[in-house]
């Protein structure tokens, strides 16, 4: 397993912060990997940054210096401040100026809304009138088929009692010719 400079790095800087002497073997030991020449490298890099660190540390700078940088640190920060201040400002006031738009464009969209409800509202009614205007023709369609019902069935029964009376007649005019044949026979001699 490949260990990076960062990992060594984080190793020798964890072992100095618990009072632990960063040593090729410690910081071995403490990544649980890693060769020699790659610690050799990152370790000899970190003690002498550490060594330029501690001279710069007992270099004093004089009582003037120290002051003019309190001074620089102590302007810088209210000038960081005050920026941050004017730019929250700015923010809110976006903030604000996009709330009122979304407040404006939520009313319009009410407004929509309510004719559209007002408009679903009178289709509504108007579905009511149209489903009752359909019960109405369908009853009376139902009521229409049920009358020509009846009307073929008397048709029916009309047809054949006239059929019947056809055929009576039929008979008749047969049994009154059958009367007036010898009849008319018996007068002609």
């Amino acid at each position: 397993m490949s260990i990076s400079e960062k990992q060594i790095l984080d190793s020798i800087e964890f072992l100095d912060s618990n009072r632990v002497q960063p040593t090729y073997r410690a910081v071995r030991e403490h990544l649980g990997a890693g060769s020699n020449s790659t610690i050799k490298l990152v370790l000899q890099a970190w003690l002498k940054k550490k060594n330029e660190d501690q001279v710069l540390g007992e270099v004093g700078c004089p009582s003037s210096i120290s002051e003019r940088v309190d001074n620089l640190k102590a302007a810088i920060w209210r000038a960081a401040k005050d920026h941050a201040r004017t730019e929250l400002e700015d923010i809110c006031a976006g903030f604000d100026e996009e709330t009122a738009s979304l407040a404006g464009r939520i009313d319009d969209l009410d407004i929509l809304l309510e004719a559209a409800e007002k408009k679903v509202e009178e289709q509504s009614k108007e579905i009511a009138a149209l489903r009752a205007k359909y019960d109405q023709v369908d009853q009376e369609r139902t009521a229409l088929i049920s009358r020509v019902s009846g009307l073929e069935s008397s048709e029916r029964v009309l047809r054949e009692s006239l059929a019947k009376a056809e055929q009576r007649e039929s008979s008749l005019a047969e049994m009154l010719k059958e009367r007036i044949s010898p009849a008319a026979s018996a007068r002609k001699k």
